[in-house]
């Protein structure tokens, strides 16, 4: 009996429609691809819950014909190649014919479309790849594509599609590229009946300032480069220009947005000397290439391209985007007569209506808000109280040294340093030898030699009270004289709205503020001396984009914070004060890590030490 099956149109049109059908994205890039080879020079792109219930791309191109239209949802079938050689040098963005019998075959689609010379449009509906009859229908010249219910009859597929928003970011980072790849193209981009994109195909620098603002083109420099078989143009951040995430950089080649290692990594290095860790440069390259040294039939949905020559393109690109950086030394000029330098970071006082009075000392309390802690002589007890009642307390534990010692007088122990358990037990009274290097603390208990780091154990109590108060939601807010103003691109402000309340939880007070971007009212006592710029720039850094938590990044910053506030190394404690650290270890129960991992106390028994000096072998 024969094993091997013949499968019908309908199976495999389903299994090809998995490679080229990925996400609502997908369906969106076919379709403006094949607006775009039509020769439309005005494009809408409409889309409803992330593409995934509505999608409609309307063009002014040359139109389907009504005779053509049946054979423009078929598999294999297209207008843009016809023989072999074809492939050879393919100048159009499509050329598979597989695009719109994919699309169709798991979706519920509507064409119409009108050409010169024709009073009436042609429409053909297709439900789930069953084609209706062709009818005629009033339209306007060009082609009218609707898709509705993608993956509806393949479940399988369906459940694997992100949430609305998430594939709405995928689209609109590709409508982004889009606009970049085609600066010359009107384009209209409308999500939930919201205009977000209303591009008048005004040029490439129209198209910079559309899709990443003013200060993207203030800060950028023209690259040129013509060389043998490879045109280079674009633009470039200045190095002090960077971003955290690489949603801001965009390699078009021969007029189609692609990832191609070879040229992301040719920039980056030329970047590499002057970039911080984890920032990333602004970029919009255009590379011209003879189709025939190019090949773009190397991905499913064409997003990466195959080089004659790989090494060449990269040591030309090297070498162009080097050059133009090097030819200024970028030291940005500021006229202090104009507050245009600082406006898109700071709103004037103006600008803010519901701004709070503060006194005119603000400064000197965010900067002494840590430094209670370091003039108090004491450690920080855990009263189950607010922060701001726990600092004053350590503002006034002074006044009670007497009590303290009082209090220490009862005995105190070691057990076993176990990083899990506490380090000490009622049992025999430990000997308090001195501190060593202004840094460690010496301890002697039951045959053993303690060493406590005296700046990781402080900041280690002071992390865990600070963290306890934030999982409480007891920290206390610092509101900001000026509140901070900060602009985002779209996909970044869609990921800062789905966490805004994840933000807000944490003691910030974060809004929205006019059109892509926010507004940051308060912050949470412990961090009033945060830098918001760069805590923003986490944020949106490609690492929350792998859906890092805010609280992650938020730990970092109270890590740091705690560290700041500690007693440090070299700092002169004395026999009451060393008493308190020890206990307050003791009670806290806490890890005897620091927050960054170091350890808090090493533990030397008499044994290795009668080892050093050759007591016993």
């Amino acid at each position: 009996m024969s094993k091997i099956n013949v499968l019908e149109s309908d199976i495999y049109n389903l299994i090809a429609a998995g490679e080229v059908v990925e996400r609502p994205s997908s369906v969106i890039k076919e379709l403006v691809e094949n607006s775009i080879d039509a020769g439309a020079d005005n494009i809408t792109v409409e889309i409803k819950e992330g593409g995934i219930k509505y999608i409609k791309v309307s063009d002014n191109g040359v139109g389907i014909e009504k005779d053509d239209l049946k054979k423009a949802l078929m598999s294999h079938a297209t207008s843009k190649i016809s023989q072999k050689d074809d492939l050879l040098a393919i100048s159009t963005l499509g050329f598979r014919g597989e695009a719109l019998a994919s699309i169709a075959a798991v979706s519920k689609v509507k064409i119409l479309s009108r050409t010169v010379g024709n009073e009436l449009g042609a429409q053909i509906i297709s439900y789930g790849g069953e084609f209706s009859e062709i009818s005629e229908q009033g339209s306007p010249l060009g082609t009218y594509i609707t898709v509705e219910d993608l993956f509806f009859n393949v479940p399988a597929r369906a459940k694997f599609l992100g949430k609305s928003v998430t594939e709405e970011n995928h689209i609109t980072n590709y409508i982004t590229r889009l606009i970049l790849a085609n600066p010359n193209i009107a384009l209209k981009y409308i999500v939930d009946d919201k205009v977000i994109y209303q591009f008048a195909g005004k040029g490439v620098e129209s198209a910079i300032y559309t899709i990443y603002g003013k200060e993207a083109l203030d800060n950028c420099l023209f690259v040129s480069e013509d060389r043998q078989n490879l045109n280079i143009k674009g633009y470039l951040g200045a190095p002090n220009y960077t971003k955290s995430n690489r949603t801001y950089q965009t390699i078009i080649i021969n007029g189609r947005y692609v990832n191609n290692e070879t040229v992301s990594l040719a920039i980056y290095n030329a970047y590499k000397d002057s970039l911080m860790k984890r920032q990333y440069p602004f970029y919009v390259l255009y590379l011209t290439i003879p189709y025939d040294k190019i090949d773009v039939n190397v991905h499913p949905n064409k997003l990466d391209v195959r080089f004659w020559d790989k090494g060449y393109v990269y040591r030309t690109v090297f070498s162009a985007v080097q050059q133009a950086l090097n030819k200024d030394r970028f030291i940005k000029e500021i006229n202090l007569k104009d507050n245009s330098a600082v406006q898109s970071q700071q709103p004037s006082i103006e600008q803010i209506q519901d701004t709070k009075s503060q006194n005119i000392d603000f400064e000197n309390k965010i900067k002494q808000s840590f430094d209670n802690i370091r003039e108090s002589s004491n450690i920080l007890k855990d009263d189950g109280g607010r922060i701001s009642n726990i600092l004053a307390k350590l503002a006034d534990m002074k006044k009670d040294r007497q009590k303290i010692q009082q209090e220490n007088k009862e005995q105190l122990s070691f057990e076993q340093a176990d990083e899990n358990l506490s380090m000490f037990s009622p049992q025999p009274k430990p000997i308090i030898f001195g501190v060593l290097f202004d840094t460690y603390i010496l301890i002697e208990l039951e045959n053993n030699l303690y060493i406590i780091d005296q700046h990781a154990a402080h900041e280690r109590l002071l992390f865990d009270q600070f963290m306890k108060s934030i999982d409480e939601n007891t920290n206390d807010v610092q509101d900001l004289l000026i509140p901070y103003v900060f602009n985002v691109n779209h996909l970044e402000h869609n990921k800062i709205t789905q966490t805004i309340d994840e933000i807000n939880q944490l003691g910030f007070d974060i809004v929205e503020f006019g059109n892509l971007a926010f507004k940051i009212s308060s912050v949470p006592f412990l961090l009033s001396d945060i830098n918001l710029k760069d805590f923003i720039a986490e944020i949106l850094s490609d690492e929350f984009y792998k859906n890092i938590s805010a609280q992650s990044i938020l730990r970092d910053k109270i890590a740091s914070a705690a560290c700041k506030a500690a007693i440090k190394s070299g700092d002169n404690i004395k026999e009451d004060e060393i008493i308190s650290l020890i206990n307050q270890i003791n009670q806290s129960q806490t890890q005897l890590l620091c927050p960054h991992g170091r350890p808090i106390i090493t533990k030397i028994s008499k044994k290795e030490i009668e080892k050093w000096f050759k007591r016993i072998v």
